[in-house]
């Protein structure tokens, strides 16, 4: 009898612990499948164009003026950027007081990346292709579609108005909305170009926007370690649709 009772008493746990995984699991899958209904997530993707507009974005065109902070000083270029978020950019650059034939090229691949000048064309130091595809992803992030994706997780802080999230093709970023549901601020870390480090960036974005279906800040402010870096400032943009 006392074998028998002690029998029931192991199914009855064992029964409840299969209750309890079966709940658990539901719940994570509930939450997986409403992180793009939360409130937050809602409404910035409303405020950016929204998540059927977003979603369909294919790559990212845009050209410019920018000021390179230096400890020597700053320096002021002409930017022309094509940009297939997470996945290649090719982004041309010179002297404002030059013309673009002499544009210094950066073109990051999946496997690597490579420098061109004057058509000559040099394979890129992996520390510095880590470096710029980090760079870069930001920018796929900005798209806010992501934050849908079933390998990207989100953590939502509704109190700050922020969303951390980590993609698996760039680094976890927390990005920063105003009570409009616009980005204004984001937080990340890359490898320095030598790859001996790692550079801690805020990103500042303006409210004003480029013409558009989507929402894209006209300037972004980068700070590197505290430090002004990267200033860049729209003249054109275009979010090119998938056919």
């Amino acid at each position: 009898m006392a074998s028998m009772i002690q029998n029931l008493s192991s199914m009855v746990i064992l029964t409840r612990v299969v209750i309890a995984s079966c709940a658990l699991l539901c719940m994570f899958t509930q939450v997986a499948h409403s992180a793009c209904t939360t409130p937050l997530v809602k409404s910035v993707l409303t405020r950016h164009g929204g998540l059927e507009e977003l979603s369909r974005v294919r790559t990212l065109h845009w050209s410019g003026t920018a000021i390179i902070h230096g400890d020597r000083g700053d320096i002021a270029i002409r930017v022309r950027t094509r940009l297939e978020p997470f996945v290649s950019a090719r982004s041309e650059s010179w002297l404002r007081d030059e013309d673009a034939s002499k544009a210094r090229v950066m073109i990051l691949e999946r496997e690597g990346g490579l420098l061109e000048r004057a058509g000559v064309q040099s394979r890129m130091p992996q520390t510095l292709y880590q470096h710029e595809r980090a760079q870069f992803a930001i920018y796929g992030l900005m798209l806010l579609a992501p934050l849908c994706d079933p390998d990207v997780t989100v953590i939502e802080d509704e109190i700050n108005r922020s969303i951390v999230v980590t993609h698996p093709r760039a680094p976890t970023a927390t990005l920063f909305f105003d009570t409009g549901g616009h980005l204004i601020r984001a937080r990340n870390s890359v490898p320095a170009p030598d790859g001996r480090a790692q550079v801690e960036q805020e990103f500042r974005f303006a409210s004003e926007s480029m013409p558009g279906r989507i929402h894209w800040p006209r300037t972004v402010h980068i700070e590197q370690n505290g430090k002004p870096y990267f200033d860049l400032t729209l003249e054109r943009f275009e979010a090119v649709a998938q056919p």
